[in-house]
């Protein structure tokens, strides 16, 4: 069996589109982001996203708020035609509806034959520009407390020198260990809590 190499092609020039007119766009599906035959989900995405970051350009709403993506088909590497129905488009935020379509190709617009080309992936996305983008707060009632914080850094240099954690029981300490103290229950996951927190 031999392997054929695929030529790297960065993330930035992979998503790259190009516009043929107002809601619509070319991406060419690279090779080099197949899983075995078949563009990352994630990677057609992004090649998705980027048309619409260009859609919204003009009106200055460049950052993506939510997106949700349905595959009802499989892609493939090679050209992919990218298409944008604007749902409402708003002074702070905007929504749209894109399509990829794959499959027959033509010069212009419509840009796909409906009879030979499939439409492989679907998306809604919102977008904004988070920079001038103010909301309002309301009071909750909730504070930040001193039992809220992130617990200390794990002492990786203790690790080395006292040996491994030991594994197996999945019975939970009722309460954290003292340092150097020993659970009552005999968890494995309180020995290596009081072998990797300092003091």
């Amino acid at each position: 069996m031999s392997s054929q190499s695929v030529p790297a092609v960065r993330f930035s020039d992979a998503t790259r589109v190009q516009k043929l007119d107002s809601h619509t766009y070319r991406a060419n599906l690279e090779k080099g982001f197949c899983i075995v035959a078949v563009p990352n989900g994630g990677y057609v995405g992004s090649c998705m996203l980027a048309a619409a970051a260009d859609r919204l350009a003009e009106r200055r709403q460049p950052d993506m708020i939510t997106a949700h993506f349905e595959y009802p088909e499989r892609t493939f590497p090679g050209p992919a035609i990218i298409k944008i129905e604007d749902i409402k488009l708003g002074s702070n935020i905007s929504r749209l509806h894109l399509t990829l379509w794959q499959g027959k190709m033509l010069s212009e617009a419509p840009w796909i034959d409906p009879a030979s080309s499939s439409r492989k992936i679907l998306a809604y996305s919102i977008h904004a520009d988070l920079n001038n983008f103010d909301g309002f707060s309301l009071p909750t009632g909730y504070e930040v407390t001193e039992g809220a914080a992130l617990p200390p850094q794990p002492d990786f240099n203790r690790l080395k020198t006292k040996g491994a954690m030991m594994c197996g029981r999945s019975r939970l300490c009722p309460r954290a260990p003292k340092s150097g103290t020993p659970c009552a229950t005999g968890s494995s996951l309180c020995r290596a809590r009081a072998l990797l927190l300092p003091g």
